[in-house]
This record gives C-alpha cells, sequence and structure tokens, in this order.
C-alpha cells in the first residue's frame, strides 16, 4: 500500500513540475532564422519604431515572420499590407492548413493579456476563432483568405476544391 502512495506521489510530482516549466517563446524571422528564449514582449514606444524584446534584446518587428509567445502563435501581417502599418494575427487552428485571425497586438503582446477597454474606450480586438482572415499551408508564409490564394494552395486536395468551387458559384 505504501509503495502504491509514493508512486502516485511521484507522479503528482513530475505532473506538476511540468506544469510549472515556461512555455518557450520564440521569434521567426522572414529569412528563416529562429531565436528562443523565455520572456517576449512586444513594446511600441513613442517616437521609436515598433519592436519585439526577447530576454532583453530588442529586434524589429518589420523582420519578424512569426513569434510565439505564452498567449499563442502570430503571424506578422505588414507584408500582406505594405508594411503601412503594425498588424498581427493570432493562430487559431492548427493543421496542414493554419487558420489566423486579425488581432489588436497591444492585447496579445505583454506579459499579462490586456483585456481592459482601450485607449479610445472601445473593447479590444481580441480572437473569437470565428474570423479566418489568413491562412498557411504548413510552415509557409502568411497569405490573405481570398478565393485566388486557396486555390492555389486546395488544388491538391478534391474534396477542398469542391467546397471552394461551390463557394465561387454561391
Amino acid at each position: 500500500m505504501k509503495a502504491l502512495f509514493f508512486s502516485i506521489g511521484i507522479l503528482c510530482c513530475v505532473a506538476t513540475s511540468a506544469q510549472l516549466t515556461k512555455p518557450q517563446q520564440k521569434l521567426i524571422f522572414f529569412n528563416g532564422e529562429i531565436i528562443t528564449g523565455e520572456t517576449l514582449t512586444y513594446e511600441s514606444p513613442i517616437l521609436r519604431p515598433a519592436e519585439f524584446v526577447l530576454d532583453g534584446v530588442s529586434y524589429e518587428t518589420s523582420s519578424i515572420e512569426f513569434f510565439q509567445n505564452k498567449h499563442g502563435f502570430f503571424a506578422n501581417l505588414g507584408r500582406q499590407h505594405n508594411n503601412r502599418q503594425e498588424r498581427y494575427a493570432m493562430r487559431i487552428q492548427k493543421g496542414k492548413i493554419n487558420l489566423f485571425e486579425e488581432i489588436e497586438i497591444a492585447v496579445y503582446g505583454s506579459e499579462e493579456l490586456q483585456v481592459e477597454g482601450t485607449s479610445n474606450g472601445s473593447d479590444p480586438m481580441l480572437a473569437s476563432g470565428e474570423v479566418y482572415n489568413y491562412y498557411s499551408k504548413g510552415e509557409e508564409s502568411i497569405k490573405k483568405a481570398n478565393y485566388r490564394n486557396l486555390k492555389v494552395d486546395l488544388s491538391d486536395n478534391v474534396e477542398s476544391m469542391k467546397h471552394l468551387k461551390s463557394y465561387k458559384k454561391y
């Protein structure tokens, strides 16, 4: 009986220590380089370009394609929108085709979720899991979810092409 309680105690300790480890946070650059660390935040100082800070080291946002912090996995939409403004999307479904929804980086970019109202008094734009604005096929770059892009990327899947053709007719 003591052996049973001892085994259960060991399992509980292992499970607890696994829960206490921080998820790895990372930056994935447009050139394919990946840097990992323990603490990743997005900062947008006044009079300076926005940056990601990973374990105290700053990186320009324009060089980052994807990043992962403790709130999820995100894509930089800057190149999709000609780098006119800082825009990001959160991966809301992972698979052969990853689905992304546009979010406010101010909500997800810090250590803690910023779920209070924004500076203009409106509610923050949180991911709902219902609006798929963007996608990526596997580990490829993110693309806008439109008929032209999906037709190319789903051409090898007969069932998906049926749905896409019925959508176009509709």
